[in-house]
């Protein structure tokens, strides 16, 4: 702007009234004024992201001297040559203040050269400024960034983070990487959380890859979570080396990551892990994990692991597992939620499901009798569940008579396994996907 405002005086007209000459002299004033501080702005704004805060003092005190000292020799210099010029165009003396200003726009045209050269210290475009400036997602972030900095204890720290966190603006990046370096952990948490919400980048990758690799017990196991969420493939390393620690928390969430990034060295790691572990938390992300996988290999872990004595919430973290493996969770959920609740009723909605396709299957008096006896004759229920798994093909969209052979007798197995025969939640499974895979 400061540059461009010279043109216009390079060229002055002449006016015969005072009118234009104050509309003319007063715009370029405006304008002038405008590109002087915005000069003085950004070039305190760059000095600023150039020295540490603890320089700020000493520095600060050298550039506003380095400013007095060019603002003196500007203004001795600048008469001194105006006044050699108006002796140069003695007999035009405007013509004496056209070139002087020639002179000036070309001086700054090579200072925009070299500024242009400058090393780019986190810059926004101009474009991304202006979508700030007129955003209220974005000023309502940098309000609440001023907050922040007012913050005096840990709730209200923690509120401001958690305001910033719903905000989802980029502003508030550089703010939020420097509360991990809080003491508090329940700050650190609250601004790895508030990342989550903001577009990712090197740096953001960089660090959250730093925290699960240093920060275990504490603050990995979330940013292992959204290194899966946004699907950050520089973190699967960092994420096969965390399912292996003692961090039961982190070995959960990596498991599922490397689900979402669908991880091939992940799976064999997790399905390892699965069949070793006790710990409940590791077991139910694990089965997650695999659901995300949609693997049918896992199953006969999955299964392997209700043989165990655990507790019911696990199991039922499995027999979701299992049903999203197959594809078939949404419709499977209602039905056995239904049926924990009051059991008459979740194989009752099993008989209404046959019902609406009795014609086209004539297997359903056999299947409708598995439904019956899903908490009467368990040897019942077995007999026909087995006999009615070699008639129904189940596959998930691989061959399918080999995907169907594989599925049939790992659940084979487990019918005859009589610690899992007794599982109601398990003779449920079984008979959902006995009615499922025929009416479909």
């Amino acid at each position: 702007i400061t540059s461009l405002v010279i043109i216009p005086i390079i060229i002055a007209p002449s006016f015969n009234t005072s009118v234009p000459q104050f509309i003319f002299a007063g715009s370029i004033f405006f304008l002038s004024y405008m590109g002087t501080n915005g000069i003085l702005n950004t070039s305190q704004n760059y000095f600023f992201a150039l020295i540490k805060p603890q320089e700020r003092l000493n520095l600060g005190i050298l550039y506003f001297l380095t400013m007095g000292i060019a603002g003196v020799i500007g203004s001795i210099a600048g008469g001194a040559i105006l006044e050699y010029l108006e002796n140069v165009f003695y007999k035009s003396p405007v013509n004496a203040f056209r070139f002087f200003f020639v002179i000036i726009l070309v001086l700054f045209i090579l200072s925009s050269i070299l500024i242009l050269r400058l090393k780019d210290i986190g810059a926004y475009s101009i474009r991304d400024a202006f979508a700030i400036i007129f955003s209220p997602r974005d000023l309502r972030a940098i309000r609440l960034l001023n907050r922040l900095e007012k913050t005096k204890t840990i709730p209200e720290e923690m509120n401001v983070i958690q305001a910033l966190a719903t905000s989802g603006s980029i502003v508030t990046k550089k703010e939020l990487i420097q509360k991990l370096h809080s003491p508090s952990f329940f700050i650190r948490a609250e601004a790895l959380n508030a990342l989550n919400n903001i577009p990712m980048d090197s740096a953001i990758e960089t660090l959250l890859i730093s925290e699960v690799k240093n920060h275990k017990f504490t603050t990995a196991y979330i940013a292992a979570e959204i290194i899966g969420r946004k699907k950050l493939k520089s973190g699967e390393k960092v994420l096969l080396q965390a399912i292996n620690s003692t961090d039961y928390f982190l070995v959960g969430k990596a498991m599922v990551a490397l689900a979402r990034l669908k991880s091939i060295k992940g799976f064999t790691h997790i399905l390892r892990i699965v069949e070793q572990s006790d710990n409940p938390r590791v077991i139910i992300h694990g089965a997650y994990a695999f659901q995300i996988y949609k693997n049918k290999t896992a199953i006969p872990t999955l299964l392997k692991k209700m043989e165990r004595k655990t507790s019911p919430y696990v199991r039922d973290e499995i027999i979701l597992a299992i049903a999203g493996i197959l594809n078939i969770q949404e419709w499977f959920y209602t039905r056995y939620t239904l049926f924990l609740e009051r059991a008459q009723e979740g194989t009752a909605m099993l008989i209404d499901d046959l019902e609406m396709h009795n014609k086209k299957f004539p297997v359903n008096n056999e299947l409708g009798q598995v439904i019956r006896n899903i908490t009467r004759d368990y040897n019942l229920f077995r007999d026909l569940s087995s006999k009615l798994l070699k008639t129904t093909s189940i596959n998930l969209h691989e061959n399918a008579e080999n995907s169907n052979n594989s599925i049939v007798r790992s659940f084979e197995a487990a019918l005859n396994n009589e610690k899992i025969l007794k599982l109601d939640r398990f003779r449920f499974l079984i008979a959902a996907l006995l009615v499922y895979f025929s009416i479909k």
